[in-house]
């Protein structure tokens, strides 16, 4: 681990990321060691708590995925995800340990607790900067770009490899070909 001028510990934001699942999935452990009968339900509840726990690090995956693409300076990121991470541990340190205090029953109920709001709080914890870091594009913002895409096909030196469906005729302009017919009409009379 490096260490800067500081005296700040520098650990990479991939790394820290990641903490909030390796505690999530600790706590899951000590659940299931705890719940490790044969009885039915036990299992169930072991299995319930596990399908929980993949959810979020599928939403977890997603974010490091749309950050991991960033071009965001990246003492930027490190800063937002440093957040995200405190913010979250806050959350779920306390809901933790008073678990571990109302014994099995109290820690196997808050220990999911904690998991669920730890975890909406990294997911959703500093949105406007995440949202700098990895942007969300709406369907809308696809309609947009499709729309223009779509309007910029004309523009291009390609467009004169363009055939107009209804004549068989190459464009010669940016909208209509040899014969002079808007790309997609025809022109010829069909006597």
């Amino acid at each position: 681990m490096k260490v800067n001028k500081m005296g700040k510990t520098n650990i990479t934001w991939k790394v820290k990321f990641w903490v909030m699942p390796a505690l999530y999935l600790m706590a899951w452990g000590v659940n299931a060691y705890v719940l490790a009968s044969p009885q039915a339900m036990t299992i169930g509840i072991t299995i319930v708590l596990f399908i929980n726990l993949s959810v979020f690090c599928l939403l977890f995956k997603s974010q490091f995925k749309q950050v991991e693409g960033s071009v965001v300076n990246l003492s930027f990121i490190e800063s937002v995800i440093s957040r995200k991470v405190k913010n979250s541990f806050l959350v779920w340190l306390p809901l933790i340990v008073i678990g571990a205090l109302f014994g099995v029953i109290g820690f196997i109920v808050l220990s999911t607790l904690a998991i669920w709001f730890s975890a909406f709080v990294f997911l959703f914890s500093s949105s406007k900067d995440f949202n700098i870091i990895a942007p969300y594009y709406s369907c809308e913002d696809e309609r947009v770009f499709q729309k223009q895409s779509r309007r910029n096909i004309f523009n291009d030196e390609e467009s004169k490899k363009i055939i107009n469906p209804a004549t068989g005729l190459p464009l010669v302009t940016g909208s209509s070909d040899a014969s002079g017919s808007v790309y997609g009409t025809s022109n010829f009379n069909n006597n």
